[in-house]
């Protein structure tokens, strides 16, 4: 994402050349992978993912941190993952980096508090063992701690290879997002004529009007809010179907090992390439097992329920999808 060291005024660029000595942006990563439930690939993806990092975009060792459920090193329980979200922004200055990824699987819940387009709540579900069914940590938790937080001039980059995925950082651009040809034109025709973003104020906000619409105007506002970008596996409405070096991560991690800065609109076109893919995959050996045993009701691995699903993009404001990813 591109970074900006622009302050809001001449008197905050004062004190903070004051207070703080001046370093070189930094970059940190926070790396979970989950494969409890039969995810036999989210290990190898962020092991590839991490060496990645360091190998290609100079992140240090001692920034990034990993967590999967190997029985080894820190776990990824919810208490080690709140603690961690806890800490990783503390020290932020403009120019930072910082990367989450998360391989494992996400759920879906009622949202009681009307907060939520499709009236449903996402979370992503650790590691921890539980009688009482899954230990999960919310979309709301997540942005409070990676999104809110994070200071104008920083970026967030984040990697979901997960179902239910596409609002888990509870980011307010996604449908906008989208590749739909009718809603490029409209928004390029309200943005030819300078038509402004639609505003309102608290008051006016309601339900139907604080939920991005497909036609949200793209403006420059470099410096002023922080860089957020999060690349998810589906829709909150999907499900997805992964195997060993078939997923949304390993798709990414191909795409950068061949070019370091690809456009957005680049890596959005081989997502969905590699998901269509995945999936006629799935279903012509979902179709070869049916005719082995000459049966309409035999699966293998729930192929049977497999339906198409799409990888998206969300973001803290409207995206150019001609501008290119900077780790």
């Amino acid at each position: 994402m591109p970074s900006c060291n622009v302050y809001s005024s001449v008197v905050d660029l004062g004190l903070a050349l004051v207070i703080t000595p001046y370093r070189e942006p930094r970059k940190k990563a926070f790396l979970i992978g989950i494969k409890a439930l039969d995810l036999d690939g989210a290990h190898e993806d962020v092991k590839r993912f991490r060496g990645l990092l360091v190998d290609k975009f100079d992140f240090q060792d001692r920034d990034i941190i990993m967590m999967l459920d190997d029985g080894v090193g820190i776990q990824p329980t919810k208490i080690n993952i709140m603690a961690t979200l806890r800490t990783f922004l503390v020290g932020q200055r403009p120019g930072d980096l910082f990367v989450f990824v998360f391989a494992g699987h996400a759920k879906q819940a009622i949202c009681l508090d009307g907060t939520e387009r499709d009236g449903m709540d996402e979370s992503i579900i650790t590691c921890d063992d539980s009688k009482d069914g899954y230990i999960t940590i919310l979309d709301d938790v997540l942005n409070d701690y990676l999104v809110k937080p994070l200071s104008p001039g920083c970026s967030l980059v984040a990697f979901l290879d997960a179902c239910h995925s596409e609002t888990l950082l509870d980011l307010d651009h996604h449908v906008c997002n989208r590749p739909a040809r009718g809603r490029r034109m409209v928004r390029r025709l309200r943005e030819f004529a300078g038509f402004p973003a639609p505003t309102f104020t608290p008051g006016q906000i309601t339900t139907a009007t604080r939920f991005c619409n497909g036609l949200c105007s793209r403006v420059d506002m470099p410096g002023l809010i922080p860089n957020v970008i999060c690349f998810s596996a589906c829709k909150d409405s999907e499900t997805v179907f992964e195997a060993v070096g078939h997923s949304m991560l390993n798709t990414v991690i191909r795409v950068l090992e061949a070019d370091p800065s690809p456009s957005l609109k680049t890596l959005r076109r081989t997502l969905n390439e590699s998901a269509r893919e995945i999936y006629h995959k799935a279903r012509r050996s979902n179709q070869r097992a049916n005719k082995v045993n000459d049966s309409d009701e035999s699966c293998v691995d729930n192929l049977c329920e497999v339906k198409r699903w799409a990888p998206q993009i969300s973001s803290m404001m409207p995206l150019w999808m001609d501008c290119h990813l900077k780790l």
